[in-house]
């Protein structure tokens, strides 16, 4: 299958740290060169209170990436491929694409985690639906 264009959608909620943003912020960078459509999606509707990192704070991780593109709402028919970069993925939001696009999930532990096309755990799990790939290898070191 080819995939020109990819979503990709971390967690924002600053609970979870910065490493979901970094990753899906990293991902893009790389997608983008290799000559892939990708965006970043911001979204902090359905965000409780100001638990969140907005677009601003975002675009300062992304800093000297060009190539990344931010936005802060995506239709799923735009997009070929979904990559979920959340410690739990809200149902709402994967029906949202699910069924549309192809669903990637990376490292989710939620009660959706069976509901994934494709699933990446990139930190040891012990959850019981295993991922089709578990590996450290995609961690970025300082």
């Amino acid at each position: 299958m080819s995939c020109s264009s990819i979503l990709l959608i971390p967690s924002i909620e600053r609970g979870n740290g910065t490493g979901h943003i970094k990753r899906c912020l990293s991902l893009s960078s790389k997608l983008s060169s290799a000559g892939h459509d990708t965006a970043v999606l911001i979204d902090i509707s359905g965000v409780n209170g100001g638990g969140y990192f907005d677009l601003e704070e975002v675009g300062r991780m992304a800093g000297s990436k060009a190539e990344v593109r931010l936005v802060t709402e995506a239709v799923a028919s735009d997009w070929d491929v979904c990559v979920f970069d959340c410690r739990q993925t809200k149902a709402s939001r994967l029906n949202s694409f699910n069924g549309i696009s192809l669903c990637i999930g990376i490292d989710d532990g939620g009660a959706v985690r069976s509901h994934f096309d494709y699933l990446i755990d990139v930190l040891p799990n012990l959850e019981k639906i295993p991922a089709n790939i578990s590996t450290t290898a995609f961690i970025e070191l300082p």
